[in-house]
């Protein structure tokens, strides 16, 4: 009896120690419990407090050690320290997900995220933020503000991406947690506004502003309010709405905004005001973020070469070349051909320049010497100026038809294919990294392809509004009258109907006209007209009845102006096919 009760005893006390050394083992050092409340108020502190524990943490066991390794994690986070590695948060996930904690698992994931996020690794950005989600979900967590975040930075991700959609939906799902939070709620209405915005949904992108710009006057809380208006006015400025533009404009606090000045900067360019509209250009460059300054340099290229100041808009022209080759996923080859071009003619006339500066110089020295060699070296200059000048066009010329020709092949079928044909090679060596697991280079497969097929949808959506735009023209009044009179003697032509014939297809086939007289500035009217007819497919005898000459001059003609383009000698079919390629 008496042994049974020692050992009932001591089961007791056993058991009481058990309890107590659990209790003990579960708990969190105090110090730490005191960094994790002055993160939220005050993360810099917070951050120093907690380098100064390192030595203490060092000999405590895993338990501290991987919560005090997630509070620098997250301390870092909040002040915006840039993670370069997951070594330490991997290793923190999968204590967390060992040790059942769902509140601090769901913690993990989300700095996770925020790890690769700073890596640049979206894909598994997004994966991590969704087990966040996923965690906190399938526990019942109340932990909404971390929930509204990590759908927040899925939303975020997402739009990096180009899916804007998908983000959109992440936004909602971000402003439903954040119901009881009005600065996350203001965040959540302005992301959503920024996607309608991306999806060209303007009014719903207005609506959602309007929302946000509301939430921060019934909260009292305007640490935003300058982002959310400068936003708004973007897009009324974006909708020629200048009127509202000019109201969301007198309501921001910072005058100095980059919008304001960009959208006065469009305000004053559609007005014709060029100086003022280039004025406020310059101002939104100089503090605006990369995307705005190539903005920017393109449209004071356009500008400045209206006002006649060609040095000028070359280079803002070559500054927005240079802008873009560090901004991803952005070609511009349109552009550089264009500046190509307006770079050497500059460069061209600058040596024509000089070498007419030093032949007056010689002509001053050797007029003193002799009449006869100053005429000699006059005819010289002369000379070399006439043939510099042939060989210039002739340069300019072969590159326009360059152009032309690398514009086709960039709107075909075979340039579709060729993508096509390097889409299914980088399928290859993407199957490769996925296979040998390397993910830096799986990402960049991945992203030459989607540029690939991006330039595939493009190139079709270009060749589909080309198609309609042809249905239009040839369903036009004036093209069939242009048609019946090649057809019928009793239809005679005007001035105006020419005129009219002229717009329709400059319309149809992007300045058609312009684009002719750039390969042949000095083309005559009647070859003008011949041209126009060719691209509308009218007959060679239509031609001929059309503009009263035989079809033979009509062969000739055609003849001759190919002649004028190319410098060679070519056939009727020949400019014909240039005609119609154009």
């Amino acid at each position: 009896m008496r042994t049974s009760l020692i050992f009932s005893l001591i089961g007791i006390l056993l058991l009481c120690f058990l309890l107590s050394c659990g209790k003990r083992a579960g708990s969190i050092p105090a110090e730490l419990a005191r960094a994790d409340s002055l993160l939220a108020v005050c993360p810099d502190s917070a951050a120093r407090y907690l380098a100064s524990l390192d030595s203490l943490v060092r000999e405590e066991p895993e338990r501290v050690r991987m919560y005090y390794a997630l509070q620098k994690i997250k301390a870092d986070d909040k002040c915006y320290v840039t993670h370069t590695t997951d070594s330490v948060i991997r290793a923190v996930v999968r204590y967390y997900t060992d040790a059942g904690d769902p509140d601090l698992l769901m913690e993990a994931y989300y700095y996770l995220g925020s790890v690769y996020r700073d890596m640049g690794d979206a894909p598994r950005a997004v994966e991590a933020f969704q087990k966040a989600v996923g965690v906190g979900q399938e526990s019942g967590s109340e932990r909404y503000d971390l929930l509204g975040r990590s759908y927040e930075q899925i939303g975020y991700r997402l739009a990096y991406q180009g899916l804007y959609n998908e983000a959109l939906e992440a936004y909602k799902k971000s402003y439903n947690y954040n119901a009881d939070r009005p600065k996350g709620k203001i965040y959540a209405l302005r992301n959503i506004a920024r996607m309608y915005n991306a999806i060209n949904e303007v009014d719903s992108a207005i609506c959602y502003y309007m929302r946000a710009y509301e939430g921060m006057r019934l909260s009292g809380d305007f640490s935003m309010k300058d982002n959310v208006l400068s936003e708004l006015s973007a897009v009324y400025i974006r909708k020629k709405e200048y009127g509202k533009a000019k109201g969301v404009f007198n309501l921001i606090s910072n005058q100095d905004d980059v919008n304001i000045y960009w959208g006065l900067g469009s305000i004053y360019r559609d007005s014709m005001r060029l100086d003022s509209a280039i004025y406020y250009f310059k101002k939104a460059n100089a503090c605006g973020n990369i995307y705005m300054r190539h903005n920017c340099h393109f449209i004071l290229s356009e500008l400045e070469r209206k006002k006649g100041n060609y040095r000028i808009a070359l280079d803002y022209a070559l500054e927005c070349i240079y802008i873009a080759d560090s901004m991803d996923n952005i070609t511009r080859t349109e552009a550089v051909a264009k500046v190509h071009s307006l770079y050497n003619y500059q460069h061209t006339e600058k040596e024509n320049n000089r070498l007419r500066m030093e032949n007056d110089q010689k002509e001053i020295r050797n007029y003193q010497l002799l009449l006869g060699i100053i005429l000699l070296v006059v005819g010289s200059s002369c000379f070399v100026f006439y043939l510099n000048s042939r060989r210039r066009k002739a340069i300019e010329k072969e590159k326009r038809l360059r152009e032309l020709g690398e514009e086709r092949y960039a709107r075909s079928m075979d340039r579709i294919h060729a993508n096509e044909r390097q889409i299914a090679e980088l399928e290859i060596l993407l199957r490769q990294a996925e296979s040998q697991k390397d993910n830096l280079r799986k990402q960049l497969i991945q992203s030459q392809k989607e540029q690939l097929e991006l330039s595939n949808r493009e190139i079709l959506a270009s060749r589909s509004e080309k198609d309609i735009l042809d249905v239009a023209l040839r369903k036009s009044d004036i093209y069939r009258l242009f048609h019946e009179a090649g057809e019928r003697m009793d239809i005679r032509i005007t001035d105006k109907e020419w005129d009219e014939l002229r717009d329709a297809i400059d319309v149809a086939y992007s300045n058609f006209t312009a684009r002719l007289y750039a390969l042949c500035p000095r083309i005559s009217k009647q070859e003008l007209y011949i041209c126009y007819l060719i691209k509308i497919s009218v007959p060679v005898k239509g031609i001929a009845q059309i503009v009263g000459r035989s079809t033979s001059a009509i062969t000739a003609a055609r003849i001759r102006l190919y002649k004028k383009i190319h410098g060679t000698e070519g056939t009727a079919d020949k400019m014909d096919r240039l005609i119609i390629d154009m």
